[in-house]
């Protein structure tokens, strides 16, 4: 069942494909924190004819997707994203719940950053930057 209300954060997370046909989706494991972010440039259309008044039309759109979280080296997915990021590899990704009716976004997507943090005394901790291209959209069944 969809969910329902204000979606808290904890269901959110970054889903990664097998990259089967069909493909199966696996949450990323022990995520923290993880975001989409779609931008519209604007294109000015300004002129003389409306008196110098701002106008716009959209642009190129980008999209970008990042995940943080903790790192267990069996974690699901982190073998996947240390070698995307390695070998300059597409992964197809999912943003979303995963719970069946709610909606995701789904991209194909190359990893940009790749961080690997671990501090004296804490655990160690991973952040993941995706610049991402053929966004689609759908739910989750």
């Amino acid at each position: 069942m969809a969910t329902l209300g204000t979606v808290k954060g904890n269901l959110v997370g970054v889903y990664i494909s097998d990259g089967a046909t069909p493909a199966v989706y696996s949450l990323i494991a022990c995520g923290t924190n993880a975001s989409l972010n779609i931008t519209n440039d604007m294109i000015e259309t300004v002129c003389k004819d409306n008196d110098g008044a701002r106008s716009v039309l959209p642009g190129q759109q980008s999209v970008s997707m990042s995940i943080e979280g903790l790192t267990a080296f069996n974690n699901v997915g982190r073998t996947e994203l240390f070698g995307s990021a390695k070998d300059k590899t597409q992964l197809t990704l999912r943003y979303g719940s995963g719970v069946t009716g709610d909606p995701y976004v789904q991209v194909d997507a190359y990893i940009s950053s790749f961080e690997e943090t671990a501090p004296l005394n804490d655990s160690t901790s991973f952040s993941v930057s995706f610049d991402c291209s053929n966004m689609t959209t759908g739910t989750f069944s």
